[in-house]
């Protein structure tokens, strides 16, 4: 059975339908007059009753791939007066972080810089730089996750998760070969002050909260495909070439890895989340949400030239 969420609203134009969630709106026209009619009936559904019996069409496909409904194959309602089941949170939750957070922000001045890396050679030196040490440091928070007492499932989530992500700081500090900086010169740097917060922040989320750690990994690791796409627009030239490998090396792990649907995967395993549980995510949603963007922010500010990156490089010296 599928779900419609309360916060994703249907309507219909002609043979077109919108789904509007929070800022976004996904708009799906058809052409078919077989396909749009089981279409409608789908949509009616969701719409008349909540709910709906899934099928193998494309277009049910299309809206569970992205979050505009949810699938519930227990026999209690994944909504009720006690809290909602962890599949149903985690479509609230994705849909309020990508559908309302991330866009009421907007793009920014980093990512808008660096959909041409090939202008902005040492602001993508630093942001690899500080991605490094999200991945160095993310060791800290892995430790943290693996001390809860779960379910057998979640155990085994858990630690493939921590397995998935052991290393690969050693990837990113190749990004750094063909520069004049050596690979001890980048495990003795420090990270921007904005990265160490958001980092320790993971940490402490992880050895408290692990509801929340699991919660952030989809922010956390972002679009497995869109990092993708953007280490392969990195230019395959000398004085890139080691930066494009890193970058695809890492994104590659990740898709393969399945990383960004960590998150998806531990809530389908929690059968019910109070109230207070999930206003408690939300909460450290939100302050993660802010510590993304003010990181995002110092690195656009301060790798501005290549002093910037060798006063980085060079602090432990």
């Amino acid at each position: 059975m599928i779900y419609l969420p309360s916060d994703v609203k249907i309507q219909v134009r002609g043979h077109t339908f919108l789904f509007c969630v929070f800022e976004q709106v996904f708009e799906i026209s058809f052409d078919d007059e077989i396909q749009y009619i089981a279409a409608r009936q789908l949509a009616d559904a969701l719409v008349n009753n909540g709910r709906a019996e899934r099928d193998e069409t494309p277009f049910c496909e299309y809206l569970l791939e992205n979050n505009l409904v949810f699938e519930h194959t227990g026999d209690f309602a994944p909504v009720s007066e006690l809290g909602s089941t962890g599949n149903a949170f985690y479509n609230r939750l994705f849909n309020i972080v990508n559908n309302q957070w991330l866009l009421e922000r907007g793009e920014t001045p980093l990512a808008l810089a660096l959909l041409e890396p090939e202008k902005h050679r040492v602001l993508l030196l630093g942001w690899t730089l500080e991605y490094f040490h999200v991945t160095r440091l993310a060791i800290t928070s892995l430790i943290g996750i693996l001390g809860h007492n779960f379910s057998p499932a979640l155990a085994a989530l858990a630690r493939d998760f921590v397995k998935e992500e052991l290393f690969h700081e050693r990837i990113m500090a190749k990004a750094f070969l063909d520069t004049p900086w050596d690979e001890a010169q980048v495990f003795a740097s420090r990270p921007l002050p904005s990265t160490q917060a958001y980092m320790d922040f993971l940490k402490d989320i992880a050895f408290r909260r692990p509801h929340s750690f699991f919660a952030s990994l989809f922010f956390y690791e972002g679009d497995d495909e869109d990092m993708l796409m953007f280490s392969e627009r990195i230019p395959d030239i000398p004085g890139f070439r080691r930066i494009r490998d890193s970058h695809l090396a890492h994104a590659r792990i990740n898709v393969q890895g399945d990383h960004a649907d960590f998150s998806r995967h531990y809530f389908s395993q929690i059968s019910l989340l109070t109230d207070e549980q999930q206003n408690e995510i939300l909460d450290d949603m939100a302050y993660l949400n802010f510590l993304f963007y003010d990181m995002q922010d110092e690195i656009y500010t301060f790798y501005r030239d290549e002093q910037a990156v060798e006063e980085r490089l060079c602090i432990n010296q």
